[in-house]
């Protein structure tokens, strides 16, 4: 067990609903696992001194490494699980399911109407089988909350009679479209299962994707009843997956890591492992209020602990070069000065006159060793400073996959650092228009709120309280502040 790698990887795991991969020291998956809190599901396997059973004990001792996909919800985990155990069949998951008999979903095909639910055992038969799953109380929820929301025939009656028919309170409720009796026909049920049946697959996306393009040409064509049905189970299924899917490309995949970190020191012909990648990015609005970002990557995840933001000091003008190269000086200055860690690859955001200016100002402070590269987002070409053409590289390979996660976070970490420095400074632009708010209050209000959206999420007493006036002054502070709010925001994204 590497103690030091799973410290890292447990300080990198969030508190949200996800499915783990326990590796061993050869990187082979040995347990994937799924939980409503990643965070303290995975901490507690090396929390506790003695565990359940002995096998638990045995896998413990076997965890070289953890990744993770974080999920919107539990249940969409509970998909992602049981799809990667069969992928996978990791050893520890089909030993510790030799104990009990875990729950399937079986898709009952044959005479008569199709339907779903949850069996224990797998039978030889030409029925189609989704599992095994894990939970079998989040199982049988959202199984229940499937077939109510596309209208599966959920009762035990399978030609009911008039009198049968006339209580079935899933058909009044509007859980079932009764095709038992002909409300809808069976070409129009068989869809539904299939829905289903791409749910239960992780096919999920695909399936709304497609759903959505239906709903639209039905509703061209007025067949609003069906477009509705179809609206309504897009609903249905980001309430219970979530409205967004969080990142699924496998950005926290350990095999998808490992191998672009690989391919890098491959075409670098860095003789020595990539580990920690520090990235480079500069937002400004033609040199004015300027920032830079630097995101840290560990072993291809995120390393939000160790992220820096700068703000601009030297450079006055539109100079994305001369910015990299003050950011740059001043990031490891500080780690020479410190004694930290020196990461194993510099990426700045840009060509060859971003790389250029990087290189001169690790060599003006004496580090020569770091190698440093430049992806340019046109052609997403890699620079190196040795080469007077840039390298073309295949878009699909998993180094550039990786390089463009690094270099879109420090990005997105730049601009939105850049966003929140341009609303400070408007909040204080407009504090100094409202009569009543001195240079005092001023100072007050911005160290304590800081920005508009800040103020006017709290309430007058709060801002009562830090400003020193009355609550009716307060309120009429936010009142003016309110009618900004559009402007503000309009102009954010604009830039």
């Amino acid at each position: 067990m590497n103690s030091e790698k799973i410290k890292k990887s447990l300080e990198n795991l969030p508190a949200s609903s996800g499915i783990y991969r326990m590796r061993d020291s050869g990187g082979k998956i040995v347990y994937v696992g799924k939980a409503a809190n990643l965070k303290k599901r995975v901490s507690s396997y090396f929390q506790k001194k003695k565990h359940p059973d002995y096998k638990t004990s045995l896998l413990v001792t076997e965890i070289h490494s953890i990744d993770f996909i974080e999920t919107e919800t539990e249940t969409e985990a509970l998909i992602l699980e049981s799809s990667l155990i069969k992928q996978f069949m990791p050893k520890y998951n089909i030993m510790l399911k030799d104990d009990k008999s875990y729950p399937l979903v079986k898709v009952v095909f044959g005479d008569g109407i199709p339907g779903i639910k949850v069996v224990r055992e797998k039978q030889k038969d030409s029925n189609i089988y989704y599992g095994p799953y894990t939970d079998v109380k989040l199982l049988n929820k959202a199984i229940s909350f499937l077939k109510a929301n596309f209208r599966i025939k959920r009762c035990a009656y399978r030609e009911p009679d008039e009198k049968q028919f006339r209580h079935c309170l899933y058909y009044k409720m509007g859980e079932c479209d009764a095709p038992c009796v002909g409300k809808i026909s069976p070409e129009q049920y068989i869809e539904r299962i299939k829905y289903i049946c791409l749910v239960l697959g992780g096919k999920r996306a695909r399936l709304v994707s497609s759903m959505n393009s239906k709903m639209k040409n039905l509703s061209v064509s007025q067949k609003y009843e069906e477009a509705a049905y179809l609206r309504d189970c897009i609903k249905a299924l980001n309430s219970l997956f979530g409205k967004k899917r969080k990142n699924r490309d496998m950005m926290f995949s350990g095999d998808v890591n490992r191998s672009g970190l690989e391919e890098l020191a491959r075409i670098l012909k860095i003789k020595k492992s990539i580990s920690i990648i520090e990235a480079f990015d500069v937002s400004n609005i033609f040199g004015s209020q300027a920032v830079g970002s630097m995101v840290r990557f560990a072993d291809g995840l995120p390393d939000k602990r160790n992220y820096r933001k700068f703000s601009i000091k030297e450079i006055k003008q539109a100079d994305d070069c001369a910015m990299i190269s003050e950011i740059v000086k001043r990031r490891y200055k500080r780690v020479l000065d410190e004694g930290k860690q020196l990461p194993n690859l510099i990426l700045v955001d840009g060509g060859r006159g971003q790389v250029s200016s990087a290189v001169k100002s690790l060599s003006s402070i004496g580090i020569a060793e770091v190698p440093v590269v430049g992806l340019a987002k046109k052609h997403e070409e890699l620079y190196l400073p040795h080469l007077a053409f840039p390298v073309r590289m295949n878009r699909d390979s998993g180094a550039v996959r990786l390089l463009q996660r690094i270099r879109d976070e420090a990005h997105r970490f730049a601009i939105s650092f850049h966003r929140k420095k341009r609303s400070s400074t408007m909040f204080a632009s407009f504090l100094d228009r409202i009569n009543g708010i001195g240079p005092v209050r001023r100072r007050k209000l911005l160290a304590k709120f800081g920005s508009i959206p800040q103020i006017l999420k709290a309430d007058e007493l709060e801002i009562s309280k830090f400003a020193g006036v009355s609550i009716e002054f307060a309120g009429k502070v936010k009142g003016q502040l309110k009618k900004l709010k559009g402007k503000t925001k309009k102009r954010l994204e604009e830039t």
